[in-house]
């Protein structure tokens, strides 16, 4: 396996971080061969992926509903 440097949540699509999400997900279930400091790594990685992709959702989220609400004030 080649180490990768983590990608910065940031410089991701949503899109991209899902399907990197995804991808550690499946490497973290499926591959026998990980060592004890490169899962905890590789979920380490994940979790913070994850909040950042629910950290989106919520911002999106928030404004639909500002743009859905019309506003009180006239």
């Amino acid at each position: 396996m080649t180490s990768q440097a983590p990608v910065p949540a940031a410089d991701l699509t949503f899109g991209e971080a899902i399907e990197k999400l995804e991808a550690m997900v499946s490497q973290l279930e499926e591959n026998d061969t990980l060592g004890l400091e490169q899962a905890l790594g590789l979920y380490e990685q994940g979790i913070a992926l994850a909040r950042d992709c629910q950290h989106r959702l919520a911002a999106a989220k928030l404004r639909l509903t500002e743009i859905a609400v019309p506003s009180m004030v006239e």
